[in-house]
Formats: structure tokens, sequence, C-alpha cells
């Protein structure tokens, strides 16, 4: 996927672009931002090295053949400079086949309608026949809401530690 058209899911229009290599320095901010990863794994900041790992098999991803990927939100200058950049959104294969969503927003854009129009954005661009899923901690209702209101469905809770997150599985079967 290359760099969308401009799409308002909220008041800040957003488009996506591909990943680079040059990215990696700021997703690792973003990645060490422990509102940012909140409710990502366990709930802590990535180490510089974790981050870099993550952001390796996400860049091959994004240059493979398969559906998945990952993207840049950009604001609407529409520049890739760090003032531009307001999230990713990340799309990989799970085990069963299904792709897998994740959507991290720069707390500077928070409530400005991004994470809803990146993901309409990635969905309406997705090829079709694909079972789309995502992981949310129960406790993250902002979330919660906005996959909701995208069409996803709760499928399962998912087993955890009692002193864990309640993680629900939610999927947009798309035919």
């Amino acid at each position: 996927m290359s760099v969308s058209r401009w799409s308002s899911g909220g008041s800040t229009p957003v488009a996506l672009r591909p990943v680079v290599a040059g990215d990696e320095p700021w997703f690792q901010s973003l990645a060490a931002d422990p509102a940012v990863v909140a409710y990502v794994g366990d709930g802590r900041p990535w180490s510089p090295q974790k981050a870099s790992r993550r952001f390796a098999q996400g860049l091959r991803a994004t240059n493979s053949a398969s559906a998945g990927g990952w993207w840049v939100i950009l604001t609407p200058s529409g520049h890739a400079t760090t003032t531009s950049r307001a999230g990713l959104v990340t799309a990989e294969k799970d085990r069963q086949g299904a792709l897998e969503i994740g959507i991290w927003v720069d707390p500077r854009w928070w409530g400005r309608g991004l994470a809803k129009g990146a993901l309409r954005e990635l969905v309406n661009t997705l090829p079709r026949r694909l079972t789309l899923v995502v992981h949310v901690d129960r406790a993250n209702t902002r979330s919660m809401r906005l996959l909701r209101t995208a069409g996803f469905q709760e499928s399962s809770v998912l087993p955890q530690a009692s002193t864990g997150p309640k993680l629900i599985r939610m999927e947009m079967h798309r035919r």
C-alpha cells in the first residue's frame, strides 16, 4: 500500500504511508513512551533493543508481498518529518492467518480522531476476504469503543494470569 488519500475519521484528516528505515528512531521514541505502550504487551516502555528488533520485523512485513505491514499515520502536512508523524498502524498475519491490527498514536495527537481515520483508511485499503483481529485490554475503553464503532465484535477473552490485563479478542470478518 502506498501513501493513501486523506481520510477524515475525526476532526483531523490522516494519510498512511509505509514505514521506511528512517522511521526507526521515531518508532523507538513511541515505544519508550509509557502513555503510548500502556496497553501494549506488559504495558512497560520498550528498551531501544526491543524496539529495534520489533521495527525490523515490521519493516520486513511492510516490504513483503503479504497483505500486512506497518504504516505511519501522517498529519495534514503530509511530509515525513517528526512533526507530521502522529502514529503507527500495524497489520501482521497471526498464527491462524488473520491480520492482527495495532494502532499507536502519539499522545500529542490523542482526541483528534486520528486512530479512527487511520483504522478506516487501513480497512478500506486492505483486500477483502480477510479476518481482521485486535487484542485489546478491556480497561482500554477508548479503543474498545473505537473498534466496536468500526465493526469489530468481541470473539473471546484471552487467558491471562490473574494479575495481568483482561485481553479481549475482537474480530472483523471481511467478505
